[in-house]
């Protein structure tokens, strides 16, 4: 089921690049390396041009702070045409909105050999031009719009076209952000993206090391399609809110691996929200950033006496907002050893969770198409340190009272904003340090709990 989405004032841009998407694939059976057995095919509607026989699924994720997600997984056979035919019947009898869904993202996974010949015979190769560590290279989101003289890349409002990031010869491109800096430059277009709308821009630590439901690696810190892994959210989004969230796995491995679904913090935390009924971010010029027009997006991630944070500035012409990350140290390990970059649009009739403070269920998404360009990867400039000062002698301390108990000590707090049913489905496990862990399973471990509030 193709979407178009509604026309507006960017429409040329936008509509331009949404006339001929790719469908998913099935995955290929043959176990091969470091990447997803799975792999997809393109289809051009130019008059005699050869469709490429093929095995063909699409991926169609839905779900909530504890994730249910749908798909649809299915084998083609018989002519082009029949399998093109088949493939939009299954398309049809996907739903198109999902009242209960909170968070979802889908991913693309393709293979090497697959994806290599995909990249030399398509005109419409994903091939994008980024900044790497100070020198331009290529990379490929295989089935992907490139626009803006191949620097950008469109994101269509339809969860089955998710898009992930690759090298020349097919295999994931994993980024090292601890340390580092990423920034880009977001459209949103206008209107852009409305409420009920989720453009996300993502990092998973993919592969996991076995197949998922639907036969291919993609995992995420929701476990989507039953594979784990950590997530961070670099931004989800629409014209009226902009979130960055940090989903640790207290388990992690470096992939491929899987996590257990105890050890992954499904809600997040911490984040930084821009807009919602703030004026920092939001349609029009009333706001610090208008999210209608063009604006740069950039994070760093520093360490600062020890600790890994996560510095978000957000830049139109002469105006920045800022936000920190204070503590992300839980996500050191998957952002030092590279995180595998995706991207998906969604929808839902209830997106509260993300931007409650200005929308209001039902929602209704207006579909819109969002482009991402001018990516740059760069090593942050290590701090001087400066020296120590020479401590001064400090008076006789007083005896001091007893101490006041702690607040967990045999006391656990009530649940707050923290979603506890993954308790009753996965268990607890270890005691991970987090709020979350503390507000579900405090009364379930010993009455005693890491995090002290």
């Amino acid at each position: 089921m193709a979407v178009e989405p509604a026309p507006s004032a960017s429409g040329a841009r936008a509509r331009a690049v949404i006339d001929e998407l790719p469908l998913l694939s099935e995955a290929d059976e043959a176990p091969l390396p470091e990447t997803s057995p799975s792999w997809r095919f393109t289809r051009r509607t130019a008059v005699g041009a050869v469709v490429a026989l093929a095995l063909g699924a699409f991926l169609v994720v839905s779900g909530s702070h504890r994730l249910k997600k749908s798909s649809a997984l299915l084998a083609f056979s018989g002519t082009p045409q029949q399998l093109l035919e088949q493939v939009e019947e299954e398309r049809s009898a996907v739903p198109a909105d999902c009242p209960e869904c909170k968070q979802r993202h889908g991913a693309v996974e393709v293979s090497h050999d697959q994806v290599k010949s995909l990249l030399r015979s398509s005109s419409q190769d994903g091939a994008i031009k980024v900044s790497w560590f100070g020198k331009e290279e290529t990379k490929y989101f295989p089935g992907g719009k490139i626009v803006d003289d191949g620097a950008g890349v469109v994101q269509v409002s339809d969860a089955e076209k998710g898009l992930n990031m690759r090298d020349e010869s097919g295999g994931l491109t994993s980024i090292p952000l601890a340390g580092n800096s990423f920034r880009m430059d977001v459209d949103l277009g206008n209107p852009g993206a409305s409420c009920g709308c989720n453009v996300a821009f993502f990092l998973v630590s993919m592969p996991a090391s076995k197949k998922n439901e639907w036969g291919n690696h993609y995992c995420d810190a929701n476990c989507i399609g039953g594979n784990c892994c950590a997530e961070f959210d670099l931004l989800e989004m629409n014209t009226h809110v902009l979130q960055a969230t940090s989903h640790a796995c207290s388990d992690y491995s470096t992939p491929p691996f899987e996590s257990q679904p105890w050890a992954c913090d499904h809600i997040g935390s911490p984040y930084s929200k821009f807009g919602d009924g703030a004026m920092d971010f939001g349609p029009g010029d009333a706001y610090t950033i208008d999210s209608q027009k063009l604006f740069e997006f950039r994070m760093d991630f520093p360490t600062d006496r020890g600790v890994l944070k996560g510095i978000i500035t957000i830049t139109q012409g002469d105006k920045n907002i800022t936000s920190t990350m204070d503590d992300i140290e839980n996500m050191r390990a998957p952002l030092t050893d590279g995180m595998v970059l995706c991207t998906s649009s969604w929808d839902s009739s209830d997106l509260t969770w993300l931007d409650g403070g200005v929308c209001h269920s039902p929602e209704t998404c207006n579909k819109q198409s969002a482009i991402f360009s001018n990516m740059v990867l760069e090593k942050l400039e290590e701090p001087t340190p400066s020296p120590s000062p020479t401590p001064s002698p400090s008076p006789s301390p007083s005896p001091s009272p007893n101490p006041a108990p702690s607040p967990n000590n045999k006391t656990c707090p009530d649940k707050g904003y923290c979603g506890c049913d993954w308790v009753d489905q996965w268990g607890c496990g270890p005691d991970d340090g987090g709020e979350c862990f503390c507000r579900c399973c405090c009364e379930k471990v010993s009455g005693e709990c890491k995090w002290k509030g």
